[in-house]
């Protein structure tokens, strides 16, 4: 049995690498799910770097702007209410 220093150096000597296990490909999606499937499941190095909208986090400003619409804000509320009443 491997010690735990071990373990954790095994792991960290790991490639990064993540693929869809096979039988995911037998659920039915749509085509647009498909192609990001497809594209998930290509080598980190085969993709396209992506950035985001530098603007978008530098125009938010805690307790004056919200990335959420109201109506977002009350979507997550009755998600986050409805899940929460259905635990045990």
């Amino acid at each position: 049995m491997p010690t735990s220093t071990e373990l954790l150096q095994s792991i960290q000597a790991a490639p990064l690498v993540c693929h869809l296990p096979s039988c995911w490909h037998n659920i039915p999606v749509s085509a647009d799910s498909r192609d990001i499937l497809a594209y998930i499941d290509q080598p980190i190095e085969a993709r396209k770097p992506m950035g985001y909208q530098q603007d978008f986090p530098e125009a938010y400003h805690t307790n004056k702007t919200w990335y959420l619409t109201e109506s977002g804000k009350d979507h997550v509320l009755y998600a986050s209410v409805s899940a929460s009443s259905q635990e045990p």
